[in-house]
């Protein structure tokens, strides 16, 4: 995998404590820690979704060609 993903993840992890910071200086900690990490967990979330459909994709379709060609005589005999 290219360390561009887990670069991006580390700043949104880094997002997470900058948010927390700034939104628990005008609102109660335990709220802001809620948005916090609700806001962060949504984002990396919506990020790492178009990896998961890729790789379910991936899974649906060798699957399915495995399954249509389970009887086939691959050596012709």
């Amino acid at each position: 995998m290219h360390p561009v993903p887990y670069l991006l993840s580390g700043i949104g992890n880094a997002v997470f404590y900058l948010l927390l910071l700034s939104l628990s200086e005008q609102i109660p900690f335990y709220t802001a820690y809620l948005i916090a990490a609700l806001a962060v967990t949504i984002m990396m979330t919506l990020y790492s979704r178009s990896l998961l459909i890729g790789s379910i994709g991936s899974f649906v379709v060798v699957a399915l060609i495995m399954f249509l060609t389970r009887k086939l005589d691959w050596y012709g005999e």
